[in-house]
């Protein structure tokens, strides 16, 4: 006797498409749908009914026709971390959380910046 493994086909909620412009596009040439950006970065997540989460990130840098670097997420994800401290719906505990992502890497990268910027002095 064999099981049925047959599962329910998984409905998806939301669609997405990103068109590069190598070259380029006036505001004006934007549809009423469509925002224009430089670069992307796409948190893509699925939510199965059986509670499990799915993520995805995808990016890309209009500008050089390339994912965005480690470097410039890191730098988004810390200025995200600062919109989510600075926006009214999380919990305490959660805008502290972000506040204290937000200022250590603030932090980190100035004093980076500064030993950078030293190490350079006599070059």
């Amino acid at each position: 006797m064999t099981q049925s493994t047959d599962k329910p086909e998984q409905l998806y909620h939301m669609r997405y498409s990103i068109k590069p412009e190598p070259e380029g596009v006036p505001k004006e040439a934007a549809q009423a749908d469509e925002g224009l950006c430089d670069s992307i970065i796409v948190h893509s997540i699925v939510e199965p009914e059986d509670g499990s989460l799915s993520h995805m990130v995808l990016s890309s840098d209009g500008r050089k026709s390339a994912p965005i670097s480690l470097n410039q997420q890191f730098h988004i994800w810390s200025i995200w971390a600062h919109s989510l401290m600075s926006e009214g719906g999380l919990s305490d505990n959660r805008r502290q959380i972000c506040a204290f992502v937000h200022e250590t890497v603030k932090a980190a990268v100035l004093a980076a910046r500064m030993a950078d910027d030293e190490e350079n002095k006599d070059a």
